[in-house]
């Protein structure tokens, strides 16, 4: 009897083993079964209960990690491992709510300072789920305050913690669109899509890289023309006039290839600046950021729609001619 209680006990050992390796991996959903398996054979073995509740913080699941810490302290008060454990935790659990507090008042300074804490107190491993999601907090909250490097530091450390924590891949998106890096953004976010394709929120986000991508490749057709983005459309004809003496391919005859090439490209885009920037419409379209082919395509979409909506006007269906009116029969 006693051989078979002692063969037990040291199994559990073993198990216990295995699932703090586990933890330190960042294994913690394999941690939380192992122990749950030895708290079921053995309901009074306390370093069970500290090893579970320390992989249910870890997957910041605080109300029941602490509860089995509890447990433990319980069945032995001077347990040290289950006292540091429920000391650390308690500090990293009440750091992460005022954090949390903090972001959603707005003062990011404070959530700033308490997420860092929140790391600092739960020595967690580098792993873990709860690594990952307070990295991606404290990105969130240096992005809010425009520490547009950090934050991307700390999204690239979250997402070295847990490849597919979708939080910092899209802090990390903002964080290089505003350095000024739409390319690296697009290429994140697509790595992303590749992982979970039918995932919208991930999808909308690379749209939206992907379009900044776009316009960062637009030609500058204020600059090309020389005029500011208030000018207006006898400015603008006025400007593009000046600048076609400028560069039109007939000045530049007797000019280098290279020179005439040269010529000839700005003078083309000095046709595709007037074309955008004298119509209302596509210069709008413009300063929203949208290309010259996205251009063409919402125009071409508008004039479709507005010709099927003036179809027939004052004569067919919808108006005052339609159906009911006497005018279909």
């Amino acid at each position: 009897m006693f051989a078979a209680a002692a063969r037990v006990t040291q199994c559990a050992a073993v198990t216990l083993g295995a699932a703090r390796a586990e933890i330190a991996l960042g294994r913690c959903d394999g941690a939380t079964r192992t122990t749950g398996a030895v708290i079921r054979a053995e309901p009074g073995n306390v370093r069970a209960y500290a090893a579970r509740g320390h992989a249910l913080c870890l997957k910041l699941d605080f109300d029941q990690g602490m509860k089995h810490i509890r447990e433990g302290l319980r069945l032995d008060p001077d347990h040290a491992e289950c006292a540091g454990l429920f000391r650390r935790m308690k500090r990293a659990s009440s750091a992460l709510d005022r954090g949390r507090t903090a972001s959603s008042k707005r003062d990011f300074e404070a959530a700033l300072t308490a997420f860092t804490e929140a790391l600092e107190a739960a020595n967690a491993p580098v792993h873990s789920p709860f690594t990952a999601s307070v990295l991606a907090l404290r990105a969130n909250a240096r992005l809010r305050l425009k520490q547009y490097a950090a934050s991307l530091g700390d999204c690239e450390s979250a997402i070295a913690s847990q490849e597919d924590h979708k939080p910092a891949y899209f802090t990390r998106a903002t964080a290089l669109l505003h350095l000024g890096k739409p390319q690296e953004a697009e290429t994140s976010l697509a790595a992303l899509l590749k992982m979970d394709p039918g995932d919208e929120t991930v999808r909308r986000h690379h749209e939206k890289a992907a379009f900044e991508v776009r316009k960062s490749k637009r030609p500058d057709y204020y600059a090309i023309l020389g005029i500011s983005r208030v000018a207006s459309v006898p400015e603008v004809k006025q400007a593009y006039k000046a600048r076609c003496m400028e560069w039109h391919p007939d000045r530049h005859a007797n000019s280098s290839d290279e020179e005439r090439a040269t010529a000839e490209r700005n003078f083309k885009l000095l046709g595709e600046a007037l074309e955008i920037m004298e119509d209302q419409m596509k210069r709008q379209l413009y300063d929203e950021g949208f290309d010259k082919e996205a251009i063409a395509e919402r125009v071409e979409a508008a004039r479709r729609a507005a010709h099927r909506g003036g179809y027939g006007n004052g004569h067919g269906c919808g108006s005052g001619g339609g159906c009911g009116s006497g005018g279909c029969h």
